[in-house]
């Protein structure tokens, strides 16, 4: 399950009975047995459970509870097209990749924003005009 999600930019989360899940929108993944996941998809209307179910079928994957408008379906992690049916089915979201240029970036406008420096020796934030000085401006 991890090296999925890590291969996938997927987060894991534990569920309330301890187990590891993959969380999404609509759905979840969770483990299946040895070497297989499985995608669990709820709350949908019957109409869109049909098409994913289609579509994810049509994939390589096996239906394993199939109600009304929610479902499961077994699937290979390993197998990339599979994994891709089960993120969308789901809508689960991926973890950004930022680079160490936009990390430095982003810390140092957040800093700023909270008017400290940085460890790195950034100077705070300083606003130039209070709103007095921009009314005597006008």
């Amino acid at each position: 399950m991890r090296a999925f999600a890590e291969r996938h930019r997927l987060r894991v989360r534990r569920d309330e009975a301890g187990e590891p899940v993959i969380p999404g929108r609509d759905g979840l993944i969770y483990e299946y047995g040895s070497g297989r996941l499985a995608v669990m998809v709820l709350d949908l209307t019957p109409r869109r459970w049909g098409h994913i179910r289609r579509q994810c079928v049509a994939g390589g994957m096996e239906v394993l509870q199939d109600g009304d408008a929610e479902g499961s379906l077994i699937f290979d992690p390993g197998d990339d097209v599979q994994a891709l049916l089960a993120i969308r089915a789901a809508h689960i979201r991926r973890r950004r990749v930022v680079s160490e240029a936009t990390r430095q970036r982003l810390r140092r406008m957040s800093a700023e924003r909270a008017g400290r420096p940085l460890e790195q020796g950034f100077p705070a934030a300083e606003s130039s005009r209070s709103t007095s000085d921009v009314s005597e401006a006008a």
